[in-house]
């Protein structure tokens, strides 16, 4: 999956949705893995308005979110321009590279794990530069 996402010039991530689904249907629940893993290679991203796309693009900007088939098309061809391909690419890849990243991703486990435990990230620093010192 990744050699193909990396010789792609775009990412799409449509979506079968029904409005009138409840609000714990399969398509408003899914996460934002697909697509931040577009957007941290650098992929320009037209996605389905789903709340957890949502949090993550801000349309124009870091990529698009299309609802309508007119939104697809006009986003569609806009991204055929190779400058804004890469400009929403490059701007993709800066607004998702830090937040998901898989050092944050294990700091914020680590934090949660350490909050299980009733401690704190410095507390554990703390203690592990105070390992020997006794």
């Amino acid at each position: 999956v990744y050699d193909i996402l990396i010789a792609s010039d775009i990412g799409i991530i449509p979506v079968y949705s029904n409005e009138s689904d409840s609000a714990d249907a399969e398509w408003r629940v899914k996460s934002e893995n697909r697509l931040t893993m577009m957007m941290a290679i650098g992929l320009p991203v037209i996605a389905y308005p789903i709340p957890s796309y949502e949090s993550v693009i801000v349309t124009g900007r870091n990529g698009f979110l299309a609802k309508s088939t007119r939104e697809w098309s006009d986003y569609l061809w806009a991204l055929r321009n190779p400058v804004l391909r890469k400009t929403i690419g490059d701007a993709a890849r800066l607004s998702v590279i830090d937040t998901y990243s898989k050092q944050e991703q294990a700091r914020k486990f680590i934090e949660v794990i350490l909050r299980v435990l009733g401690r704190t990230l410095v507390s554990q620093r703390a203690d592990e530069e105070n390992i020997g010192e006794t």
